[in-house]
């Protein structure tokens, strides 16, 4: 890596802060967000009435996507710190550190373009559109807004499913002993490889419980959040592994 790609990347302490506060910031989004958790709960496969939880909680819809949006922002910036460890030096682990930190940043880019739509469906719903365009028709607009971010939302797993299995099997090599930060390398892997296999399901098996679906996706991408604050804390203490050049024990 060039010295000059080599500056531009956030130094460890400040990304291990930067992908910790994501982390976070996610899982408080994530409560908060209507027709989740918290706030008007809705099945998530019925895409109108999704719909009507974000646009009749429209305030805290544009807070918790916004918030959403950040904390996906800072997750990548602590990511990117991990390019120091993608050395050219031929190996295959590295070669799958690079592909994989490549493919998760922009798969976050794409999991933001979702997140915009869900501000257009409030727009639409509380501003409308312009013109002549009644009730109805926006509520359908709406819908079809959200279905299309529904299609970003396969895009976002199917490309980190496959980018955290590189991950995980990049870092994996850096641990000369197993460590929690070995474990969560492992967990990467693990979450990776079972959240293609739940894309497949679900694309292949069209009988399957799409509720059951949805919750296997939620924890699996729960499992990656913890395995990223894991490296986060890994960074900030200035885990030798997470140090170009570097393995550790």
């Amino acid at each position: 890596m060039s010295m000059t790609m080599s500056s531009a990347l956030p130094d460890n302490k400040a990304a291990g802060v930067a992908l910790v506060l994501g982390v976070l910031l996610s899982f408080l989004a994530v409560l908060f967000l209507p027709g989740g958790t918290l706030i008007d709960p809705a099945d998530q496969t019925d895409f109108p009435a999704a719909v009507a939880a974000l646009a009749d909680n429209a305030n805290i819809s544009h807070a918790t996507t916004l918030l959403f949006i950040l904390a996906l922002l800072l997750e990548a910036y602590g990511l990117l710190a991990l390019f120091r460890l993608a050395d050219m030096d031929g190996s295959v682990a590295t070669a799958a550190l690079r592909f994989g930190l490549v493919g998760v940043v922009f798969s976050m880019g794409l999991y933001i373009v979702e997140l915009g739509t869900w501000h257009m469906v409030v727009h639409t719903l509380t501003h409308g559109l312009g013109g002549s365009v009644g009730q109805a028709d926006l509520e359908d607009f709406a819908v079809v807004i959200f279905a299309m971010g529904g299609a970003v939302h396969f895009a976002f797993l199917a490309i980190a499913s496959l980018a955290s299995i590189f991950l995980g099997f990049g870092l994996v090599s850096r641990f000369a002993e197993l460590n929690i930060y070995k474990l969560a390398s492992y967990g990467m892997i693990f979450v990776g490889a079972a959240g293609l296999l739940n894309l497949i399901v679900v694309q292949h098996i069209h009988d399957i419980d799409l509720n059951l679906i949805a919750l296997i996706s939620n924890v699996l991408l729960t499992i990656g959040a913890i395995c990223y604050f894991i490296f986060g804390v890994g960074m900030y203490f200035g885990r030798s592994a997470f140090a170009s050049g570097e393995a550790s024990g």
